[in-house]
């Protein structure tokens, strides 16, 4: 979950220091990124690049709901529905979505096998140390 806060802070430090497609863009990737790590954060055993496949399609049903009356009738009600859902649809955001989610995933791919490598060379030292000594005295390995 520390992961989606720095994904929200990131985009609002994005949106409060620059303007124009540079903002919008990185924005909309961070929003993909977002639902990726809010999808491995509710479904642990899901597989990175799984999580940001759904993440897309999520994103992307968000995205053509935009071209209907819906969402801009739901701004219309809870205005806080139009910083979460959006209310225009734009093409190009179609690409910055996948862009956010593969991030997301390379990401999280890098994460599990840094910490795989970090358990396999804890598991190695412990085969490697000396055996322990037991009350008789004789040695035996643990």
């Amino acid at each position: 979950m520390a992961a989606s806060l720095v994904i929200v802070a990131s985009g609002l430090a994005v949106r409060a220091v620059f303007e124009g497609p540079f903002a919008k863009y990185c924005g909309t990737s961070l929003y993909s990124s977002f639902i990726t790590t809010f999808a491995l954060a509710w479904f642990p055993r899901t597989r990175p690049f799984v999580a940001a496949g759904a993440s897309v399609i999520f994103c992307w049903a968000v995205e053509f709901t935009q071209l209907t009356p819906l969402l801009a009738e739901l701004a219309a009600r809870f205005p806080v529905s139009a910083v979460v859902f959006g209310t225009t649809f734009n093409f190009p955001d179609l690409l910055w979505y996948v862009v956010g989610a593969l991030a997301a995933a390379g990401f999280f791919t890098w994460l599990e096998q840094k910490n795989s490598r970090a358990k396999d060379c804890d598991r190695r030292r412990s085969l490697t140390r000396a055996p322990k000594a037991t009350r008789s005295g004789l040695r035996r390995r643990s």
